[in-house]
């Protein structure tokens, strides 16, 4: 995946079809050439593009969705995987129990 981070001088057009929202723009490509957005206003506000496949102009989102700020932070819960420290731990029981079954 590759992300890059723009800042944004105010000149994007929100999903309401206005103007000047400033803040950071992360844009992201996939593995499997899958294109979207994250714009993160200055305001707070919270917007996902959505940029169609082999589209006529690619940078022209084909969706845009605005998130409120709990529904971005539920979004994220969803996205998110397990902290290092969780993974370690159930590594660290797997070979304890690999262990204890070839002592047997």
């Amino acid at each position: 995946m590759r992300i890059e981070r723009t800042t944004v001088p105010g000149g994007v057009v929100t999903d309401d079809g206005g103007g000047g929202v400033h803040g950071v723009l992360h844009q992201i490509l996939t593995r499997a050439g899958a294109r979207f957005g994250v714009l993160t206003g200055d305001d707070g506000s919270r917007q996902l593009f959505v940029y169609e496949v082999g589209g006529a102009d690619t940078d022209v989102p084909g969706h845009i969705i605005a998130l409120d700020a709990d529904e971005a932070d539920r979004l994220a819960d969803i996205l998110h995987s397990r902290p290092l420290t969780d993974r370690l731990l159930s590594l660290e029981r797997r070979v304890d129990e690999l262990i204890g079954e070839r002592g047997r």
